[in-house]
């Protein structure tokens, strides 16, 4: 029983996250890659995840997996494998716990918050290069159009906000940096945080060549 309106609220705020937690799938789509390849970019697989909560914001990752082009014992044709080579997908068609996807260091399975693009941001030693055009230089890369907080010229109403909100302008450039800006962790707005849901974004993976290197560019539309 609850003894007071506050806990009542508290434990229905519990049970409706418990509630998320075992509904809501935590993959949501695959990157399409081309009109007649839906499912894959080559022979690997991208999964995009998202993960509710009852925040604000709720947490996302996408995770690349190896998709078998031939079989090998129990391996069939199309199987998806992780960073192993290992079958991914137990009896019941679910992401085994000892699954390891490219790109993480460990076993990191279904779990929305361990390993993928997310734990590649929350590791990198240092911050991301982030532009934005600004209408002066059509060189993307020049330094007038670093989207930063040593950039004087993102100021507060090209955000959007309220003229002299710097505190406020500060906050979304962190934000967009991958930091907890506005603290729904708790532990500081200096906490780097996984990638946010992909729930309402359409994505795809896109191949692209510089110079003698083919690099494989994951973009947002």
């Amino acid at each position: 029983m609850c003894g007071s309106s506050q806990s009542f609220s508290v434990a229905f705020q519990n049970f409706i996250i418990e509630v998320l937690d075992s509904l809501f799938p935590t993959w949501l789509r695959l990157f399409r890659f081309s009109q007649m390849e839906k499912t894959t970019a080559g022979d690997r697989m991208y999964l995009a995840m998202f993960k509710p909560a009852l925040k604000s914001f709720w947490g996302g990752n996408v995770k690349k997996y190896g998709i078998a082009t031939q079989k090998s014992g129990s391996v069939n044709v199309g199987d998806i494998l992780d960073a192993n080579n290992s079958p991914v997908m137990d009896s019941d068609n679910q992401i085994k716990d000892s699954a390891i996807s490219y790109w993480s260091g460990a076993a990191d399975g279904g779990d929305v918050e361990k390993g993928g693009v997310g734990q590649l941001l929350l590791d990198r030693a240092s911050a991301r290069k982030i532009y934005t055009y600004l209408g002066t230089n059509a060189d993307l890369t020049n330094s007038s159009n670093l989207f930063s907080l040593s950039n004087n010229s993102i100021t507060p109403a090209k955000l959007g906000l309220t003229g002299g909100d710097t505190t406020g302008r500060d906050k979304l450039i962190n934000f967009i940096h991958g930091f907890d800006a506005y603290d729904e962790m708790g532990t500081g707005s200096s906490t780097k945080k996984e990638t946010g849901s992909w729930v309402l974004h359409s994505l795809e993976a896109r191949g692209y060549s510089l110079r003698d290197n083919t690099l494989r560019h994951l973009c947002r539309s």
